[in-house]
C-alpha cells in the first residue's frame, strides 16, 4: 500500500502526460530531493508518511487520471496533525486509506509497466546542480519546462545521440561545469568510455586544442568518480593511413601544412576510426558547426551527414537541439544555411521561417518573443540593449542586425547604440567591434538616419 500510495500521489500532484511529467515534475510544490525521493519509491519502496499541503480536506475523495492511460481512481484520504513544526509550518501527513478495486489495480498495474519501459527516461531528467538558478528562477523554469520537458523528449534523436551532440557543444564551447554534467549523462545513456574519448578527439578538431584538453581533464575526473577505468576499455592508439587516397588534394595550396593535416589527419585518420561511425562523426561537427556560428563548415557538413546516413529531420533535431545550448542565434543561422542545403538537394522543405528546423519556428514564437520579451521586469528598450551586446560580441552579424533595427524601434538612439558598440568592443576584442560598427552603419543607411557624431 505504501507503494501505491506513493505512485498515486505522485501523478496526482502532477495530472499531466507522463512525457512532460518527466519534465516538470521539479516545477510542483516538490523540491527536486522530494522528487528523487518519490521516483526512488516508485522502483525501491517507500515506507514514510507523505506530507501534504495544509488546507487539504479531510475525509476527500481524490479523483484524478494517470497521464496518458485516461484510467480513473479515487482514494479516501485520512488526513491527520502532525505534531511536529518545522521552519515550513506546521506539516500535514497523509495516511491513505485504500479500496483497491479493479480499476484501480488494472491502473496501477499500467502505471508501473509504463514507467519501467520509460524508466531509462529518468536519465535524461537530471536534477539541477544545487544552486545553479536560485539567482535566476525563471531560468530554471526554462530549463525544466523546455529543455527537459520538451527538447530532450522529442522523438526526433534518441538520448544516445542527443548525449553525444551535447558534450562535444559543452566542449566546443568550454562550458566546463554543463560538460561534466553531460559526460556523466552520456554515459547513463548508453555512450561508452571509449566513444566519449572519441568524441572529444573529433570536436578538437572544430574548436581547437585548448577545448580537448580541457574536456579530457572533465573526462578523467568523471572516470574516476564513477570508479571506471582510468584507459577507456576499446579505446585504440593512434594508427596513421600509409599513402592515404587525399580527399582534398587542392585545398589550402597557400598553406601546405594545413592541407596535409585536414587530408592525411583529419579526413584519412580521425575520420575512419572505429569508435565512432561516420554517422556519429558527422552529427557531431554539424552540431559542433551550429553552436560556433561556422556556416561554411555547416552548409559542407550538413550535406556529408546526408551523405553519411544522417536524415533531414535528424539535421533540423540537431539544430533545435544545439539552439538551448548555443543560443538562438547559432540555431536562426544553421537553420537557413540547412534550408540551402535541402533545396539544393531536391529535399521537401516547409514554408515556415525557418524551414531548415522548424520546430524552432513554434519557440521563437512562443518562448523568445511570446514569453521572454513580454516580462516585466526589463523594459523592451534594456532587452535590446542586451540582445545588441551578446550578438555583437559573438560576431552574429545576421542577428546583430536584426536586434540593431529592433532596438531603434524600441527606443534606442543611435547615440546610446554606438556608445554600447565602444564598451561592448573593450570586453569582447576588436574584430567583433568593428564587425559591429560596420554592420549599424548599413542599418542607419537603410532607414535613411543620420551617422551618430
Amino acid at each position: 500500500p505504501n507503494e501505491y500510495a506513493t505512485i498515486l500521489r505522485f501523478f496526482m500532484l502532477c495530472p499531466i502526460p507522463l512525457h512532460q511529467l518527466m519534465g516538470l515534475a521539479y516545477n510542483s510544490i516538490y523540491s527536486i530531493d522530494r522528487y528523487q525521493e518519490l521516483k526512488t519509491a516508485l522502483f525501491c519502496g517507500y515506507n514514510k508518511p507523505i506530507p501534504v499541503r495544509k488546507g487539504q480536506r479531510k475525509n476527500t475523495a481524490w479523483y484524478f487520471y494517470a497521464g496518458p492511460f485516461g484510467l480513473n481512481a479515487s482514494i479516501s484520504n485520512v488526513l491527520v496533525k502532525n505534531n511536529r513544526t518545522t521552519t515550513r509550518g506546521e506539516q500535514i501527513m497523509l495516511i491513505p486509506e485504500f479500496t483497491l478495486n479493479l480499476q484501480v489495480r488494472v491502473w496501477l498495474m499500467t502505471t508501473l509497466a509504463a514507467l519501467l519501459v520509460c524508466s531509462a527516461a529518468f536519465a535524461q531528467q537530471p536534477p539541477p546542480p544545487p544552486g545553479a538558478y536560485d539567482a535566476a528562477p525563471y531560468l530554471g523554469q526554462i530549463r525544466n519546462t523546455y529543455v527537459y520537458g520538451d527538447i530532450w523528449e522529442r522523438p526526433g534523436l534518441s538520448a544516445r545521440d542527443r548525449s553525444m551532440i551535447t558534450v562535444a557543444v559543452n566542449q566546443a564551447t568550454y562550458a566546463t561545469n554543463e560538460l561534466r554534467l553531460h559526460m556523466g549523462r552520456a554515459l547513463d545513456n548508453g555512450i561508452t568510455q571509449a566513444e566519449l574519448t572519441e568524441i572529444i578527439a573529433h570536436t578538437l578538431w572544430y574548436s581547437g586544442f585548448p577545448t580537448g584538453v580541457n574536456a579530457a581533464r572533465v573526462a578523467a575526473q568523471v572516470f574516476e568518480e564513477r570508479g571506471l577505468s582510468a584507459i577507456p576499455p576499446g579505446a585504440s592508439s593512434r594508427q596513421p593511413p600509409v599513402n592515404p587516397e587525399l580527399e582534398f588534394p587542392e585545398a589550402y595550396s597557400q598553406t601546405p601544412y594545413l592541407r596535409d593535416l585536414l587530408n592525411q589527419v583529419l579526413y584519412a585518420e580521425t575520420w575512419t576510426r572505429e569508435e565512432l561511425s561516420p554517422r556519429d562523426r558527422s552529427m557531431i561537427t554539424v552540431a559542433v558547426g551550429t553552436a560556433l556560428y561556422a556556416s561554411s563548415e555547416v552548409r559542407y557538413h550538413i550535406g556529408r551527414a546526408l551523405d553519411n546516413g544522417v536524415t533531414q529531420e535528424e539535421i533540423s533535431e540537431i539544430i533545435t537541439h544545439v539552439t538551448f545550448y548555443s543560443g538562438f542565434p547559432t540555431g536562426v543561422n544553421a537553420s537557413r544555411v540547412a534550408a540551402e542545403v535541402f533545396e539544393a538537394r531536391g529535399l521537401a522543405i516547409g514554408d515556415s521561417r525557418f524551414p531548415g528546423a522548424p520546430y524552432l519556428d513554434e519557440l521563437i514564437s512562443g518562448l523568445v518573443y511570446g514569453e521572454t520579451w513580454p516580462r516585466n521586469q526589463l523594459s523592451e528598450r534594456d532587452r535590446s540593449l542586451a540582445t545588441i551586446a551578446v550578438t555583437l560580441a559573438n560576431y552574429q552579424t545576421d542577428q546583430l542586425r536584426v536586434h540593431l533595427g529592433r532596438g531603434l524601434d524600441n527606443g534606442l538612439t543611435t547615440q546610446e547604440i554606438s556608445e554600447l558598440i565602444a564598451q561592448v568592443t573593450l570586453y569582447a576584442g576588436f574584430p567583433p567591434g568593428v564587425n559591429g560598427s560596420r554592420t549599424f552603419a548599413e542599418v542607419l543607411q537603410e532607414r535613411g538616419l543620420p551617422l551618430p557624431d
